[in-house]
């Protein structure tokens, strides 16, 4: 039996090139549509991996390049959905939220309303 530990992280964002824009001169209101954050990069640095063998070697004879195929695949599943599930993507949403009502508030428009879709 092996044990494999290895380190990675997760990049999250929105396509900023899909945000659509409409402005109520009413009541002066600018309202903002974005995209919903999503998973952007996800990567396992193969470089810190370690592999131990928990049980013995008689029976471990499992080739290296077998454990990083299976990380590779299982990434999505093992991490991506974990870190969604512990709001990863909300996050990302809140963060993008604050960057556009920052960036608007200083250019004048104190009263944006960004909505995510």
């Amino acid at each position: 039996m092996k044990l494999i530990e290895y380190s990675g992280y997760l990049k999250a964002g929105t396509d900023l090139s899909e945000l659509q824009m409409t402005y109520t001169e009413e009541i002066k209101q600018l309202s903002v549509r974005v995209p919903k954050s999503q998973i952007l990069d996800n990567v396992v640095e193969t470089e810190k991996t370690r592999v131990e063998d928990i049980k013995g070697t008689i029976f471990s004879d499992y080739p290296s390049q077998i454990i990083f195929d299976e990380i590779n695949v299982n990434k999505q599943q093992l991490l991506e959905e974990e870190k969604i599930s512990q709001g990863f993507l909300d996050e990302a949403d809140k963060r993008v939220e604050s960057l556009l009502t920052s960036f608007l508030s200083s250019n004048g428009f104190e009263d944006a309303v960004v909505e995510f879709y």
